[in-house]
């Protein structure tokens, strides 16, 4: 969690335990929910309702107290220090580093590598659909564990807080956005430019524009023009792009963008698996 402080600087809210520890507010993943779910939440209890996911920092590994090993996924959450809940103790970047503990701390300094995130780009494929049956491949419909997974894929979207919805007019890509449509209040627009023969260098300069507006969106298409749009976005990048390159139904690539000179580049990529569902 940071906000701006006085004279510009940055600050990160600690929370205190019960041994005389501090910490950043976290939680644990179950069954039912994703980390950028958890993330989400935790930011809005801690900052209050307007609190908006930022950088993702990215994974770390420790110990639990018990010795089991765990993960702690993490991302950037900031509000306008005028509405940051109490419960928080607000102190300078640096003094953070050196009061949290590992691998928290960890968390900070990757901050600290790079500048903050202004916009994202989120490249979703379609949740599982009917198999073909003969007739029009984009009336094909989610199945219903597609159904289950859009409905699971509305939280993951309104944690990402798109200020765009746009999607291929394939109508199992109708039906993943559907469910974050409402929860958002947007309309996912169709765009035939969207579908699996789209032009991928076209749309990449179309949605990097966007995020040069300091604009998110989520794009809802299928594989093969998604993997294209990874291609352009991450060239003359070597490893930004991790590989391979996972695409499952339902799952997310979201490509966050900073203040550059080059509009199309982008400053880092990280893949979001399908979240988990119940049929």
């Amino acid at each position: 969690m940071w906000r701006i402080g006085a004279m510009g600087t940055r600050e990160f809210g600690l929370l205190g335990t019960t041994d005389g520890r501090v910490e950043l507010p976290h939680d644990e993943v179950d069954g039912a929910h994703t980390e950028l779910t958890v993330a989400a939440a935790q930011a809005r209890a801690a900052l209050g309702d307007s609190a908006r996911l930022g950088t993702y920092l990215g994974t770390v590994r420790d110990s639990s107290p018990d010795q089991r090993p765990r993960l702690w996924s993490a991302w950037t959450a900031q509000v306008p220090a005028s509405l940051a809940r109490s419960g928080l103790v607000w102190v300078p970047a640096q003094e953070a580093q050196a009061r949290l503990e590992a691998p928290q701390a960890e968390l900070v300094k990757r901050f600290h590598a790079a500048p903050p995130m202004t916009a994202r780009v989120v490249l979703l494929r379609h949740a599982e659909a009917e198999s073909p049956s003969g007739g029009l491949d984009e009336a094909r419909r989610l199945n219903a564990v597609g159904r289950a997974r859009a409905t699971q894929l509305g939280a993951v979207i309104a944690a990402l807080a798109p200020d765009h919805l746009r999607r291929s007019p394939a109508r199992r890509c109708e039906e993943t956005l559907e469910p974050a449509a409402r929860s958002l209040g947007l309309e996912s627009v169709e765009d035939d430019r969207l579908g699996e023969r789209g032009e991928p260098s076209k749309i990449a300069d179309e949605l990097a524009a966007i995020a040069a507006a300091r604009e998110s969106v989520v794009v809802c298409s299928h594989a093969p023009l998604i993997s294209g749009l990874l291609e352009a976005f991450s060239m003359g990048q070597p490893g930004l792009l991790p590989r391979p390159a996972r695409l499952d139904a339902g799952g997310a690539w979201v490509i966050e963008f900073g203040d550059d000179a080059e509009p199309k580049r982008a400053q880092a990529m990280y893949y979001l698996p399908p979240p988990p569902v119940v049929v």
